[in-house]
C-alpha cells in the first residue's frame, strides 16, 4: 500500500483527489488530507436538516457533500481524514471489518485502548472518535474515515441541531457521544499521521492529471451538486411551507417568490432578508 498526503484543506478538491485515485490508479493507496472548517453530508442526505444553517454559512465553513452514504460530519484542523483505497471484489469478506481493524491497530500503537465498532463506526471508551463509510466502483473501492484528533468539539456541538419539521425519506445520521483522540492519549495530528505511514511501503507515486481533478473540484463545489442532489422533502414550521425537489423549491403558499430557487442558505440570503427563517 501506498501512502499519499494531500496539500490541501480545500474539501471540494479531496473528495475530487481521493475519487480520481480510485478511478485512475490500480495500486492500493491510503489517503490522508486535512480539511478546513467544513460539514460533510452523506451522499443521500438532506444538508440543513440536522444543522444550524446560518451558523454555518455565517462562520464561513464549507458545506460539502461526499460521495459516499451514511451521516454528516464536521471537519476542521484537528480532524485527520484517511481513505483506504483499494482492488476489492471479495463479497463474502467484510469491508468494514478489515478496514477498521486496520484503524484499531494504528490507534492501539499511539497507545488508546478499549477501542470497539459499533454501526461500523469506532469507539474509544464508548465515545465516538471516528466515523467511517464506504463506496464502491466496478472492482475498486473507498474505505474513508474521520479520526477526532483535537477537533473544536464546541463548534460540532453547536453547529449540529434536531429538526423535526424536515418532512424527508433521506437518511438521517445518528447521533452519538463524540470525543477527540488526545482526551485518552496525548497526541495530535502529526503523531497519527505518522502512525498511518507506517502501514505503507513508500510514498505513492504518480502524475495526476491535475486539470481533471480541478473539473471534479468545480462539480463538487457546485450548488447542483451540494444541494441538487438531496432527495425531495418538505418543511413546514412557523408560517413557512416549502416543497423542495432536486434542491430547487417547487412549491410554497407562505413565500411563492421563492419557487425555482435553490434552497441553499447563500442563495436565498440574496433573495431575503431572513433566509434563516426557511432552515
Amino acid at each position: 500500500m501506498k501512502f499519499y498526503l494531500s496539500s490541501s484543506d480545500q474539501p471540494y478538491y479531496n473528495i475530487a483527489l481521493e475519487e480520481y485515485l480510485l478511478l485512475h490508479s490500480e495500486e492500493d493507496i491510503l489517503l490522508c488530507y486535512v480539511n478546513r472548517s467544513s460539514l460533510v453530508v452523506g451522499r443521500f442526505q438532506v444538508p440543513y436538516r440536522e444543522i444550524d444553517a446560518a451558523y454555518l454559512h455565517q462562520n464561513g465553513m464549507d458545506l460539502v457533500r461526499r460521495l459516499s452514504g451514511g451521516g454528516s460530519v464536521y471537519h476542521d484542523g484537528g480532524n485527520l481524514n484517511y481513505s483506504y483505497i483499494s482492488n476489492h471484489d471479495d463479497k463474502k469478506e467484510n469491508a468494514y471489518d478489515k478496514f477498521n481493524s486496520i484503524t484499531v491497530g494504528v490507534l492501539q500503537s499511539l497507545g488508546l485502548v478499549q477501542l470497539s465498532f459499533e454501526r461500523n463506526n469506532i469507539f474509544c471508551q464508548g465515545k465516538k472518535i471516528s466515523g467511517v463509510a464506504q463506496y464502491k466502483r466496478k472492482k475498486r473501492m473507498v474505505h474513508h474515515g474521520t479520526l477526532l484528533v483535537e477537533a473544536d468539539l464546541r463548534i460540532l456541538r453547536r453547529l449540529f441541531m434536531s429538526k423535526d419539521y424536515y418532512d424527508t425519506k433521506a437518511i438521517a445520521s445518528v447521533s452519538s457521544h463524540v470525543a477527540n483522540a488526545n482526551e485518552f492519549v496525548e497526541i495530535g495530528i502529526s503523531a497519527v499521521l505518522e502512525a498511518f505511514s507506517t502501514l505503507c511501503d513508500g510514498i505513492l507515486q504518480m502524475d495526476f492529471d491535475e486539470k481533471l481533478i480541478h473539473e471534479k473540484t468545480s462539480e463538487y463545489q457546485s450548488t447542483d451538486w451540494v444541494v441538487g442532489k438531496s432527495p425531495n422533502y418538505q418543511i413546514n414550521k412557523d408560517g413557512v411551507d416549502l416543497s423542495v425537489e432536486k434542491g430547487r423549491v417547487v412549491a410554497s403558499e407562505s413565500h411563492p417568490q421563492l419557487v425555482g430557487a435553490f434552497h441553499h442558505y447563500e442563495k436565498l440570503a440574496e433573495m431575503t432578508d431572513n433566509p434563516e427563517i426557511f432552515f
